[in-house]
């Protein structure tokens, strides 16, 4: 075995919370070490090359490890806080007899959103998500400022069940608030066509209303009950044959964004990133990615970083 091989990875259920983990350093012999891995991520300068000795400095998101503690104490008293829905939609998650039972990554991630917007004030102490302020020009525009929240999951720990809730949830509390009639679309943008099919096909396994866009034209009888998927590769500044004008769409949308790294890095994609921003301008993102990481570290933009590393509020990796 090598240095990065314990002879057993896997130490923890997926439907329960991790209680130890594999501490592994490079030169020195794996520790199995007692708890839960703190949240963190390894910073690497943008002239830093792959043959460069080291994984970077390692940054802890201290934000992630308070939210996880006062999540956890939040669950052990009965969720204070949240509203009669919320708590009936808890129990049926948890229910016994359950055909697919959640992982726990899935779980946590719901509960930490559900955290932020439903828990007491008293709870949230010491917790706050810096805004995303508008530039000068966006703000002329009528732009005003958000908070992004950002959760962070690793590759098949459910990012795509954790989309449908969150959809559900906007809708929902969109209808209550009223702000489903400020929203002119819901828009699913996926990297390639193959995830397009395997979006729609989920989507309807779930019950929920969607199709896939194959015709520019098509986009522009959006309705805030159907998911409308097409490739971010088609959006662009003109529209054409096979490509859609992300003017076209407005900027008051709720956007969700499978494989969100996409349109970080490149000219090409920087240009993806730019459109898609102002799709929901006035609206709404929920961005889902497993190498959030790594994409903004080839972006090699520090304030794209910082825009990132400071919106997570909730991180589960495999390591």
């Amino acid at each position: 075995m090598t240095g990065f091989e314990v002879e057993d990875p896997i130490l923890n259920s997926p439907y329960e919370e991790p209680e130890e983990y594999w501490r592994i350093i490079e030169g020195e012999t794996p520790e199995r070490v007692p708890g839960r891995r703190p949240a963190m991520y390894y910073y690497r300068p943008p002239q830093y090359q792959a043959k460069d000795a080291g994984v970077g400095t390692a940054i802890e998101l201290k934000l992630v490890n308070r939210i996880r503690e006062q999540v956890k104490a939040w669950r052990q008293q009965g969720y204070p806080g949240v509203t009669r829905t919320t708590l009936d939609l808890i129990r049926h998650w948890h229910r016994e007899g359950r055909e697919m039972r959640l992982f726990f990554a899935q779980f946590e991630a719901a509960e930490s959103i559900i955290f932020m917007t439903e828990a007491r004030q008293d709870l949230r102490q010491g917790i706050n998500v810096p805004v995303d302020e508008p530039t000068p020009l966006q703000r002329a525009d009528g732009v005003t400022a958000f908070r992004r929240y950002a959760t962070k999951m690793a590759t098949g720990s459910g990012k795509t069940l954790l989309m449908h809730v969150n959809l559900l949830q906007f809708q929902h509390y969109g209808k209550i608030t009223g702000l489903d009639k400020e929203l002119s679309k819901v828009i699913l943008l996926t990297p390639n066509e193959r995830l397009s099919e395997q979006q729609l096909s989920e989507f309807e396994q779930s019950g929920l209303w969607a199709r896939k866009v194959n015709k520019p034209n098509q986009i522009k009888e959006g309705t805030f009950s159907r998911i409308d998927i097409f490739e971010i590769t088609k959006l662009a500044d003109q529209e054409g044959p096979k490509t859609i004008a992300a003017s076209s769409l407005g900027d008051q949308n709720l956007l969700l964004v499978d494989e969100g790294h996409r349109g970080m890095s490149g000219k090409e994609e920087g240009a993806w990133f730019k459109r898609r921003s102002a799709l929901c301008a006035k609206g709404f993102t929920f961005e889902y990615s497993a190498t959030f990481q790594q994409a903004v570290a080839a972006a090699k933009n520090r304030n794209l970083e910082n825009s990132y590393a400071r919106a997570i509020f909730f991180d589960y990796s495999y390591r």
